[in-house]
Order: C-alpha cells, then sequence, then structure tokens
C-alpha cells in the first residue's frame, strides 16, 4: 500500500491506512490533526478541530502578536471597535510593546475571542470576506454583526455563528 503525503501547518504527513508519520515530530498532534482533515473531511469534524486550535493559539499568542493579526485582518477600527476599545490609537500601542497592559480583564477577553473567531475562519475564506462577515449583520445573531457580539461579551454566540458560516461553505 503506498503513501501518501499531505502538508498541513508547515509538516509533512504521510498517511496509510492506519498510520501516521510526521517528519517533523515536535507536534505529533498537530501530524494527528492534519491525518484527521485529510481523510475524514466532514464539516463537523473541521469545525471541532478548528475550534480547538484556533482557542488553543488565542491562549498562547502573545498581545502584539495579536493586535498586529486582527489589524491584518480586520481593519485598526474594525478590531478595537469589536475588542471595546474607545480609542483606536490605544490598539496600535498594543501592537508595539511587548508586554502591553490591558487594564481591563474583559478587554483581553473580548482580544482574545476575536482572534480565535478569525483564526477559525482563516482556513476557510480569505481575510476580505472575514472581516465583511465580522461587520455585516449576521442572522444567526438577530441580526447583530459578530463584532457588536463580542463586544457586548456574547463570545459563545459569536462562535456559534462561525461554526453555522463555515457550515455553509
Amino acid at each position: 500500500m503506498g503513501f501518501r503525503l499531505v502538508e498541513k501547518s508547515g509538516y509533512k504527513v504521510y498517511t496509510t491506512l492506519n498510520r501516521v508519520e510526521c517528519t517533523k515530530m515536535a507536534n505529533i498532534q498537530e501530524a494527528a490533526v492534519a491525518y484527521q482533515v485529510e481523510n475524514y473531511p466532514t464539516a463537523q469534524s473541521k469545525i471541532k478541530l478548528s475550534e480547538n486550535e484556533a482557542h488553543a493559539k488565542a491562549m498562547r499568542a502573545s498581545i502584539p502578536t495579536i493586535v498586529q493579526e486582527l489589524e491584518a485582518v480586520l481593519t485598526r477600527p474594525v478590531a478595537a471597535f469589536a475588542v471595546g476599545v474607545k480609542d483606536p490609537k490605544t490598539f496600535a500601542r498594543w501592537a508595539n510593546q511587548p508586554l502591553p497592559k490591558i487594564r481591563q480583564l474583559n478587554t483581553e477577553r473580548r482580544l482574545r475571542a476575536a482572534y480565535q473567531v478569525v483564526t477559525m475562519l482563516q482556513p476557510w475564506d480569505d481575510d476580505h470576506t472575514i472581516r465583511s462577515w465580522f461587520v455585516g449583520m449576521n442572522p444567526v445573531l438577530a441580526d447583530i454583526s459578530v463584532a457588536e457580539a463580542i463586544r457586548s461579551d456574547r463570545v459563545r454566540e459569536a462562535l456559534d455563528a462561525a461554526h453555522d458560516f463555515i457550515g455553509q461553505e
């Protein structure tokens, strides 16, 4: 039986019927995820894996990394609005400080939640589509935007909307 090459997350994963071999063994979990996504491509398995990975990435990322990524995908004003920051310049300062101090715990929570949602959608859509979806009226959220939902601490609902959006693909 021949091997099949699958490249996911920078890893070359060779798969057969019952075995996964990864050329970079530093992260076997990612290799297993790559194998599962490639071999069991149901929308439900992709969504669950995507949310778990996005959550882990959001929890491990530094504030400057999160801010820079949100600015790149959503733009500074949209990202600042979703996080609940009144002045987008504050948001910009966080991107340039190695250990920025965020005064409100809920602000950091919203920042990481927005990043989790964006990260969850990135394998599925381009930045323009993600930004449009993030600011547009969302029927799953009673016609408020995902940015408004996150700003008002309705993070679980925003994640559910992301699941619904991915399921439409």
